[in-house]
C-alpha cells in the first residue's frame, strides 16, 4: 500500500491532468462509499473524473469552500475559483443562521420548516440532518411536539419515497441521498469536528486527520441538497463555517 501522502499526490497529479482543457469528464456520475475518508486530493480526482455536480452551483462552492477551509465566494461576480467541480443548477446560497440562545435556534427551525410546509404538499424531499444519532432522536422529539410527521432514517432500513413525512438523518446516514432542502441545526463548535472524537485523539497528526474526515463529512451532507441548505447553530459555531 502506498504511503498516505505519496497516494494523495498521485491523485492530484492525475485529477491536473484530466482537468486540462481539452479533456471532457470521463464518466456521467460515480458512487462514493465512506466519502467523508476522502482528502482534498480525491475529491479532486472525483470533480475531474465526473464533471457535473446535481447540487446547485453556489451550494457546491459552499461546501467546497468548507472542504478547503477557505472563505466562500458566493458567487455573484463570477465562478468559484476553489472548485473546479461544474454545476447544471445554480439556486439560493446556504442560508446559515447563528443564535445566542439554543431555544431562538428551536423556533427558527420550526418556523422555517412550516414555511415550507405551506409551500408544498408534502415534506417527503427536505432533511433534518445532524452529527450524532442522539442528536437526531432529539431533534425528531422536538419536531413531532411541534406537529410535524417525522421519518428517521437508520443505517440500516431504505427509504420509503411515498412516505410525506419530514426526513431525519445522521450525517453519515444521507450519504447517496438526495433532497430538494438539507438543513444542518445545531452546527455548533461542539458537534463539528465532535469534539467528543477530536478529545480521544492521542497526537496532532490524528486530530488532522480527524478534523478532514468531519470537513469532508459536512461536505458531503451539504452537497445532498438540490435546491437549499439552511445551517444553523447556538453560541459558539462551527470553526468549519467561518464566519466574518
Amino acid at each position: 500500500m502506498l504511503p498516505s501522502v505519496v497516494a494523495s499526490e498521485l491523485e492530484q497529479i492525475a485529477a491536473d491532468l484530466l482537468n486540462q482543457p481539452e479533456r471532457a469528464p470521463l464518466y456521467a456520475a460515480a458512487v462514493v462509499d465512506e466519502a467523508q475518508d476522502l482528502d482534498l486530493a480525491s475529491f479532486s480526482l472525483l470533480r475531474a473524473l465526473v464533471g457535473e455536480a446535481r447540487t446547485t452551483e453556489v451550494t457546491q462552492a459552499w461546501a467546497t469552500a468548507v472542504l478547503h477551509g477557505v472563505d466562500f465566494d458566493d458567487l455573484d461576480g463570477g465562478s468559484d475559483s476553489a472548485s473546479d467541480t461544474r454545476s447544471l443548477l445554480h439556486g439560493d446560497a446556504p442560508l446559515v443562521q447563528g443564535f445566542e440562545d439554543p431555544a431562538d435556534e428551536q423556533r427558527f427551525l420550526v418556523t422555517t420548516l412550516r414555511q415550507l410546509r405551506e409551500e408544498q404538499p408534502s415534506l417527503a424531499s427536505t432533511c433534518v440532518t445532524a452529527r450524532t444519532k442522539k442528536a437526531v432522536e432529539k431533534l425528531s422529539e422536538l419536531l413531532k411536539a411541534e406537529g410535524f410527521s417525522t421519518r428517521v432514517t437508520n443505517a440500516d432500513e431504505s427509504d420509503d419515497p411515498s412516505d410525506p413525512a419530514l426526513r431525519l438523518a445522521t450525517m453519515h446516514r444521507v450519504k447517496g441521498l438526495e433532497f430538494d432542502q438539507v438543513f444542518l441545526p445545531e452546527l455548533d463548535a461542539s458537534q463539528m469536528p465532535l469534539q467528543i472524537e477530536l478529545n480521544k485523539r492521542p497526537d496532532q497528526l490524528s486530530k488532522d486527520l480527524f478534523e478532514q474526515q468531519e470537513r469532508s463529512l459536512l461536505h458531503v451532507t451539504a452537497t445532498r441538497a438540490k435546491k437549499r441548505v439552511v445551517v444553523s447553530f447556538s453560541g459558539k459555531p462551527s470553526p468549519f463555517l467561518r464566519l466574518a
